[in-house]
């Protein structure tokens, strides 16, 4: 009995035996092929081995599994990792039998942006965002659209998705005053619109708001103005301060021109506007113009430069109450050109911004960051024209405007 069961055991053992040693071989002769170090994953039990993976690859190198990442597919600028890590990288993928071919064909720098801007309403920078979006879109690149109510708290979400390689870069759309806002770290970024002049180490596009605001002077002193006011907004100071310089600059520059005495600056006429309302517009304007006027003798403004369309838009509303006709009783100039500016009461003269351009210039600007880690920043200042409409006239013409 005890030799039949010997015998009834013994094939099955020898069998047993012999397939172990034949994986042993094989596991052996991976390890050869390897390099010898035992660099690949053991087998499985099938006798297939376990296919490498990043993880196995950060865990022998001591790496963390981003750094890895960076390394075998190149989406991170070259200074994110250093060309020695990434050489020890890549033998050790070869050693663990890692499948490189297909890595052969990098993926893009930019894949995924991360879109920041303020959900302000009243704002044409939205007409700015959905142009982004277009043109990023017909890239092939993905948009991550992020609302925040200032540039500090975009910027720190951003560098977290940047961090965390949920992104690849990032634009923030909209002017800001805080120096602070501007703290990006490593996080390859754009800006769109004004930032601190002693902040100019970061990547920048921006429209040229000082010679916007000198086209806007030049017009309106070519059409006899000399009493004119402006309206800026407390919610915009650089982008105000730089409009109401051009405005001044033209004046005083054709004032030189002809050598008769400089007109008071416009600067001594300002009304600063906290919060860009209908409301506040309807109650505070007819204030500042007789104010306006009481300064000069009874000498009322003839024409108002305003920061951008959409106050422009809600004074001719109220002078339009007011009884008050447009441009021959008071000339209005606004900035930005938004895509209603021709469709008010009378049409309105403005200063182009030119959010098709600031697209392009952002998108290209941001491929230039990712590609040239090294490179100084960039700012790039787009010019501004004005647009002549049926808002401005000469000074005292009964006419309809200058153009219908």
């Amino acid at each position: 009995m005890n030799k039949n069961r010997v015998r009834a055991k013994g094939p099955g053992m020898g069998r047993s035996s012999s397939k172990t040693s034949e994986r042993g071989t094989t596991a052996i002769k991976r390890e050869t092929a390897g390099g010898g170090d035992g660099a690949t994953a053991p087998a499985d039990g099938d006798g297939s081995a376990k296919k490498p993976t990043v993880r196995a690859i950060a865990a022998r190198l001591g790496l963390s599994p981003a750094t890895v990442s960076s390394a075998l597919t190149g989406r991170r600028p070259s200074g994110f990792v250093t060309e020695t890590t990434r050489r020890q990288v890549w033998d050790a993928a070869r050693q663990m039998g890692y499948p490189l071919e297909r890595l052969r064909a990098p993926k893009p720098l930019l894949e995924r942006v991360a879109l920041f801007s303020r959900a302000n309403p009243t704002s044409v920078f939205q007409t700015l965002t959905l142009e982004l979006c277009r043109l990023l879109g017909h890239r092939g690149q993905h948009v991550l659209i992020h609302t925040a109510p200032d540039h500090r708290q975009a910027v720190a979400i951003a560098r977290d998705l940047y961090h965390r390689q949920e992104v690849d870069a990032a634009l923030f759309v909209g002017s800001t005053s805080d120096p602070e806002a501007l703290a990006v770290g490593d996080l390859p970024c754009v800006f769109i619109g004004e930032i601190p002049d002693d902040a100019r180490r970061q990547w920048q596009v921006v429209v040229d708001n000082e010679g916007g605001g000198r086209a806007a002077g030049e017009h309106l002193w070519d059409l006899g103005h000399r009493r004119v006011g402006f309206i800026s907004s407390a919610s915009n100071v650089l982008s105000s301060e730089k409009r109401l310089r051009g405005l001044e600059s033209a004046f005083a520059e054709r004032a030189a021109g002809t050598g008769g005495a400089m007109p008071p600056p416009p600067r001594a006429r300002i009304l600063d506007v906290r919060w860009p309302t209908e409301a506040e517009i309807a109650e505070r304007l007819p204030g500042f113009l007789a104010r306006c006027a009481g300064e000069a003798g009874g000498e009322p403004l003839t024409a108002l430069f305003c920061y951008n369309d959409w106050l422009a838009g809600a004074v001719l509303k109220t002078l339009r109450r007011a009884g008050t006709p447009v441009p021959s009783g008071l000339a209005v100039v606004g900035f930005d050109d938004a895509i209603y500016a021709g469709l008010l009461d009378p049409p309105l003269t403005t200063v182009v911004h030119p959010f098709a351009r600031l697209a392009e210039e952002a998108a290209d600007l941001l491929l230039l960051r990712l590609r040239s880690p090294e490179m100084p920043p960039q700012v790039r200042l787009l010019p501004a024209h004005l647009v002549v409409r049926g808002s401005t006239t000469n000074v005292d013409s009964p006419g309809e405007g200058t153009l219908p």
